[in-house]
């Protein structure tokens, strides 16, 4: 796939602790973007523009942690959930 391709030459390029560096400043700008929303300041748009920016990077991210301890860790998690949603 083309991203994937992308993604693995940027982490290449910058290195994997600067993707990591770079992912937290995207996790932050969404935080940001969201208070501000909730404070009438932002716009939908400018979540979505951060959304896709942390989507990116965590894509990135994937790479370097691994898909399939992701992949677990996701499940476990999606089991927790559908135990709370159902009463379990």
């Amino acid at each position: 796939m083309i991203q994937d391709s992308v993604y693995r030459q940027v982490i290449d390029l910058f290195g994997a602790d600067h993707q990591m560096d770079q992912a937290i400043e995207e996790c932050a700008e969404l935080v940001v973007a969201i208070r501000h929303y909730r404070r009438g300041r932002a716009s939908l748009s400018d979540i979505a523009e951060e959304i896709a920016d942390v989507e990116i990077m965590m894509a990135q991210l994937r790479h370097v942690v691994g898909d399939t301890l992701v992949e677990r860790e996701k499940a476990r998690k999606l089991e927790r959930m559908r135990g709370w949603v159902e009463g379990e």
